[in-house]
């Protein structure tokens, strides 16, 4: 998992250590059908920061980042439909 390699790699600028949790889920019945990847990430509180204003920072570089990286990936499976 290359992306989830990358994703926390460049987590690694704004917290020491991270974990990348990722899971793939599928519900199935007769009337439908959905799929969900879902990506979490996890920070030790050993390198939380012990001041609001900074764990408010934290939290919007590792959004930032989060959101940064998903448009990453998005893009790069993004392929166009040619119509016939």
């Amino acid at each position: 998992m290359a992306e989830m390699d990358e994703l926390g790699q460049m987590i690694l600028a704004a917290a020491p250590s991270v974990s990348v949790v990722s899971e793939k889920r599928r519900e199935i019945s007769h009337e439908s059908e959905a799929a969900l990847h879902q990506v979490r990430i996890e920070l030790s509180t050993e390198d939380l920061p012990s001041e609001h204003e900074f764990l408010a920072d934290l939290e919007q570089r590792l959004v930032s980042t989060a959101e940064h990286w998903a448009r990453e990936c998005i893009a790069d499976r993004h392929t166009e439909v040619d119509e016939p």
